[in-house]
């Protein structure tokens, strides 16, 4: 694989005037030795758009927690601004096309036509040349960004991020079918294949070497316990069903009767449901504390206490003592 510079991608050529041009953007960016700092300040301001648009724009049951989420991100940069900036970028442009994909945000043109744009830009991302003649949105700058840095810092985002989009227009795939899995292991592939590309670049980002995936495990499996029972509600309105026929069938769950139900607090009230949200709390309560205890017993640095704190500690234990009241 060639070296890239950081910012070759945003060049279409160098003109007389010393001015560059973003091909596609249409950003003028003024002489050589501002053209880091003029593209670093394109991407703050995008990162604050999203944010405002996370704020103003994403539906009410998840506002909130996005939030919080998106607030922790940006404290990251205190501990490092190239881990704030790349975490937030990869974090904004999956979440948007995340969003698009579950119909959280509203898009005119076709979302088929959606879903192949944006997976040329990540098979692309090797060959700059071909991914600036892309048809690009503004916030593809930011993923495209994301994975030159990985490059100038030895790692090479592209499988996981492929990985994370497949996961991601796989659920397309499941509404248009309505599918099902039928076992455990299927859908915990399902999981896997969203959480670990997302914890791999976080631990590349951080340059932690004292952790690994494997001693991760416990806590991305809570975390993913986590979301599979905040959002059961909201999937299976869109069409998600995010529990394999083999526990629909152990528990005696209806999912027509589910999907009449509007929340999870109404929802614990049909028995069967009630019975596996309990054993799922169980779960993830027994996830978290191995969890916890692994994170104590490493000698980390702080900005990965605490960005494992942030993103997975401290969001289990707000749930948790949520449900636990919910099932007493």
């Amino acid at each position: 694989m060639r070296e890239i510079k950081r910012l070759d991608f945003l060049t279409n050529q160098e003109l007389d005037s010393s001015i560059y041009k973003i091909k596609k953007g249409g950003f003028v960016f003024f002489t050589k030795n501002i053209k880091l700092f003029s593209f670093e300040l394109f991407v703050f301001f995008l990162h604050i758009k999203c944010t405002l648009d996370i704020i103003f724009k994403t539906p009410s049951h998840k506002r909130l927690r996005l939030c919080g989420f998106v607030l922790g991100l940006w404290v990251l940069s205190f501990f490092g601004w190239r881990l704030g900036r790349d975490m937030r970028s990869s974090y904004f442009w999956f979440r948007y096309v995340d969003d698009i994909i579950d119909g959280d945000l509203e898009y005119a043109g076709s979302l088929e036509n959606f879903r192949k744009a944006k997976k040329q830009i990540l098979q692309s991302l090797e060959d700059i040349d071909l991914v600036i003649n892309l048809n690009l949105q503004k916030i593809d700058f930011l993923i495209i960004h994301v994975y030159n840095s990985g490059l100038s810092s030895g790692y090479d985002y592209q499988p996981l991020m492929l990985r994370l989009f497949n996961a991601l227009e796989y659920d397309m795939i499941r509404i248009k079918q309505k599918k099902i899995y039928s076992k455990s292991s299927e859908i915990k592939e399902y999981f896997d294949n969203l959480d670990i590309p997302s914890v791999a670049m976080t631990l590349n980002l951080i340059n932690e070497k004292l952790i690994t995936l494997k001693d991760l495990e416990p806590l991305i499996d809570a975390t993913r316990t986590r979301y599979n029972v905040r959002d059961f509600v909201q999937d299976l309105q869109a069409g998600i069903v995010n529990i394999p026929l083999e526990e629909i069938k152990q528990y005696g769950i209806n999912i027509e009767t589910c999907q009449n139900i509007s929340s999870l607090e109404e929802m614990i009230k049909h028995v069967p449901f009630r019975m596996w949200f309990t054993d799922q709390v169980g779960y993830m309560e027994k996830k978290l504390a191995r969890g916890k205890k692994i994170v104590k017993e490493q000698p980390l640095r702080f900005r990965t206490w605490l960005a494992l704190t942030l993103c997975f500690i401290r969001p289990c234990n707000i749930n948790l003592k949520k449900w636990k009241i919910l099932i007493t």
